[in-house]
């Protein structure tokens, strides 16, 4: 969408009047945007090299607001139905965090980084006896599919983590906006939508805000962030506004009351940019 309603001062923003505002204008104003008709949560995209305008997108839109724009989603590509029947067949999904890795001779992959290999119980903790069926995937598709399928979050089965441990689907992914409502100390795996990141000179981190500054995060410490840029090809901290992300870590909290995870392995996150949403 092409507008959006500060809440700070109550004015309505074209997208272009943003461009080119200092930084800490923009700061500012960034996360206080709303959308003008319903009032959804908004998020502002600065213009993309390859040339894409700048833009404002709401997390969700309420409802029946006009200006909810119509795009192709996962479940309208019938991708969606496929992952679903493929989960209805899995009794143990094992998380794959080898970024970029070859899948092995004995796991061919089925779709989208999936793998389904027949596997003896007593390799996976819990899983009693006979045989399971476990179902192996990256970060990529595992996002796509939590994205499309909320109701996943809250599934029954089994997950494998590794490093981390085994647990229910239902106790372990949570959606950013789950984050504020749970007890810190927890292996999780979270995933959303970023609303904007920035760089805090003081902490040496840099944080993937889910809503306003004191909504849950996602803090990446000064040491990973080179990596994650050449990694996920990020121009700097706004082109992540409105990315979608997924996470594996320990939920803390800070002495201000905020919830966040500390990132501490790059092999245990991804981000899907705006820009490649449409393929995603």
């Amino acid at each position: 969408m092409q507008s959006a309603r500060c809440t700070r001062n109550g004015s309505v923003y074209h997208a272009q009047q943003l461009t080119g505002l200092p930084n800490d204008d923009l700061s500012q104003r960034r996360h206080h945007l709303v959308c003008p008709e319903c009032g959804g949560p908004a998020f502002y995209r600065k213009e993309s090299q390859n040339g894409r305008d700048a833009c404002f997108g709401a997390r969700p839109h309420a409802s029946g607001c006009s200006l909810k724009a119509a795009q192709a989603t996962f479940q309208a590509s019938g991708q969606a139905d496929a992952y679903a029947a493929q989960m209805a067949r899995t009794e143990r999904i094992v998380v794959d965090f080898e970024y970029g890795a070859h899948p092995s001779q004995d796991q061919p992959i089925t779709a989208g980084g999936w793998h389904s290999p027949r596997i003896h119980s007593d390799v996976l903790s819990g899983s009693g006896a006979g045989s399971t069926t476990a179902t192996h995937v990256r970060l990529r598709p595992l996002l796509r599919l939590l994205m499309a399928l909320p109701a996943l979050s809250s599934s029954e089965q089994w997950v494998d983590v590794p490093d981390m441990g085994t647990f229910k689907v239902a106790d372990f992914f949570s959606p950013f906006e789950r984050l504020a409502e749970l007890p810190g100390c927890r292996y999780l795996g979270t995933f959303g939508k970023i609303q904007s990141a920035w760089l805090a000179p003081l902490e040496e981190a840099l944080w993937l805000n889910s809503g306003q500054p004191d909504d849950p995060g996602i803090c990446v410490p000064r040491p990973l962030i080179p990596a994650l840029v050449e990694r996920f090809q990020i121009g700097d901290a706004s082109d992540l506004a409105g990315a979608n992300v997924l996470v594996f870590g320990i939920l803390r909290t800070s002495q201000h009351g905020k919830k966040y995870l500390l990132l501490d392995d790059l092999n245990h996150i991804t981000v899907v940019l705006p820009d490649d949403q449409q393929a995603f």
